[in-house]
């Protein structure tokens, strides 16, 4: 009983100190939505180089932004970002840990603050390869933002529209 009570402790004192953060990822869509999928299905690269096929993207993602580019808060971010994928039907997710940019302030002492890193995804959908529900699913998708989303996603993607007008 004493180490329960002890562990309970440590656990709140953790996440008292800042120790432990979060792990929310923020998903911004860019594209269509499609059936969703287990997390273990999405692949999940560093760089476009090693995706195996041609691809729309269909959604962005960023975490919120620790001290720690190797903590444990990045890796749960990472979990996070391909489950959101999966629900959202990614074949695959580009993941990047980045620094967090700022600019020092006059008024800071010429002190520059601690580095922070956040995780920033690219979600994506294989194009080689869809259903006709899929397809279906893109031929209905209009963009839900002021601007119009037909522009190049990746390489190599000019013929990849996913709102159906012509180029």
């Amino acid at each position: 009983m004493r180490t329960l009570k002890l562990s309970l402790i440590v656990c709140a004192a953790a996440l008292c100190s800042g120790c432990v953060h979060s792990a929310k990822v923020d998903w911004i869509s860019i594209g269509p939505v499609f059936a969703p999928k287990s997390p273990a299905q999405v692949e999940v690269v560093q760089d476009y180089s090693e995706l195996r096929h041609r691809f729309g993207a269909i959604g962005e993602m960023k975490g919120d932004s620790v001290p720690n580019k190797n903590s444990a808060a990045l890796d749960e971010q990472a979990r996070t970002a391909r489950r959101l994928a999966a629900e959202h039907g990614a074949d695959a997710i580009v993941l990047k840990k980045k620094e967090l940019l700022r600019e020092s302030s006059a008024l800071s002492d010429n002190q520059a603050p601690a580095p922070e890193y956040y995780i920033h995804a690219r979600a994506i959908k294989y194009v080689h390869n869809l259903t006709p529900e899929e397809l279906e699913t893109i031929q209905n998708w209009k963009p839900q933002t002021l601007h119009d989303l037909s522009g190049d996603v990746g390489p190599d993607m000019s013929d990849v529209d996913w709102n159906g007008r012509s180029r």
